[in-house]
């Protein structure tokens, strides 16, 4: 592969890694930005029963781990395209898979997973907005956390398609034994 097959492909990948991250960061804006908002309305107001509160918590519960369970779950379908059509090694690239087709699956299952988590966050955040119980804000502060930690780098898409490499020739290679 030329020079420009790869300063492409690396523009390609950064401009879909920025695209993925602006996606992943607005959803958590969003909650941010509310978060701060429902603590400066509610600032120095009594806690009420946290009825709405157990709801929300519990929906978090369930929503955590589904977060964590959606590449395991949505993976093998999802990457069935992209592995159909694994990326060639070309001098001029024009039979190169595309960057962008090839990262669709990532993006979904990231917008899956923060769509998720933004959701049970705002959840919380209303829960709190109405009753004021700092166990929605607990619950807040960890799913946020979360947000952080599988927020998608550079380097972790970069892992993510090497793995997607690796498991395309690995079925491409049990085919024909």
């Amino acid at each position: 592969m030329n020079t420009n097959s790869n300063n492409n492909q690396t523009d390609n990948l950064n401009q879909a890694v920025l695209v993925l991250q602006i996606i992943c960061a607005s959803l958590m804006f969003g909650v941010v930005v509310f978060g701060g908002f429902t603590l400066i309305q509610k600032a120095g107001t009594p806690a009420k029963p946290p009825n709405l509160t157990n709801y929300a918590l519990a929906e978090a519960i369930v929503a955590i781990p589904l977060t964590l369970l959606i590449p395991s779950l949505l993976g093998p379908l999802l990457r069935s395209k992209s592995q159909n059509n694994p990326p060639t090694d070309t001098v001029n690239n024009e039979s190169s898979t595309s960057q962008q087709t090839r990262i669709a699956p990532l993006q979904i299952q990231k917008i899956i997973q923060y769509a998720l988590l933004e959701g049970s966050a705002f959840l919380n955040l209303v829960a709190y907005y109405i009753e004021c119980h700092p166990l929605g804000l607990v619950a807040v502060g960890i799913i946020l956390v979360l947000m952080v930690l599988i927020f998608p780098t550079h380097r972790s898409v970069s892992q993510w398609l090497r793995r997607q490499d690796e498991l395309a020739l690995f079925k491409k290679t049990d085919n024909h034994n």
